[in-house]
């Protein structure tokens, strides 16, 4: 009797876990905040890293040539740097930079094709509407990458977890296509 009781309650406890797996687990759709994000060993950290290395990607919202437009630039030449525009009657009007030379990763939990990009202590300059150093808080700020590896799939999502962030946010909260600069080697 002793024994079903024990095994019931295994049982009960694993069924309630089902949920919470299978969201964490589950569609690569699936809103930011439904992953469970696990710290990567050293040696996958290397390897995402290598595989952005020396590339950089682009997206306007919502076109290149859009009036208003939100422009975003990630680049991963030297660490891991991205550049903010909203431009309206064809100017910037509000524009900065975040960057670091040494950036964190995260891999959603379950998931081999999905990383959360983290910066640590970034350098952060705004050049419009007047310049300043650090005087943009962004805390709560992360890009997250699903198939890194794969030219054809990479995709990317900007958190900014705690809306703190200026124009031209929010923009790409969802899985976005960004398109990748051609570099010259």
């Amino acid at each position: 009797m002793q024994f079903r009781r024990g095994a019931a309650f295994i049982l009960l406890a694993h069924l309630s876990l089902l949920p919470v797996t299978t969201i964490a687990c589950g569609d690569p759709a699936a809103p930011v905040d439904e992953y469970d994000w696990i710290d990567v060993l050293l040696e996958e950290e290397a390897l995402v890293k290598a595989g952005l290395a020396n590339r950089s990607f682009r997206q306007f919202d919502p076109s290149r040539d859009g009036d208003p437009r939100k422009a975003i630039v990630i680049d991963f030449h030297g660490g891991l740097a991205m550049w903010a525009e909203f431009a309206e009657d064809g100017r910037a009007t509000d524009e900065w930079e975040v960057s670091e030379d040494s950036y964190w990763i995260q891999r959603a939990a379950g998931r081999y094709d999905i990383y959360r990009l983290n910066f640590s202590r970034p350098r952060v300059r705004r050049t419009l509407p007047e310049e300043c150093e650090d005087c943009i808080d962004v805390s709560g700020l992360a890009i997250l990458v699903r198939d890194y590896g794969n030219a054809a799939r990479i995709n990317f999502i900007l958190v900014d977890a705690d809306g703190n962030l200026p124009l031209p946010f929010p923009v790409f909260h969802s899985w976005t296509r960004f398109e990748e600069d051609e570099t010259v080697q």
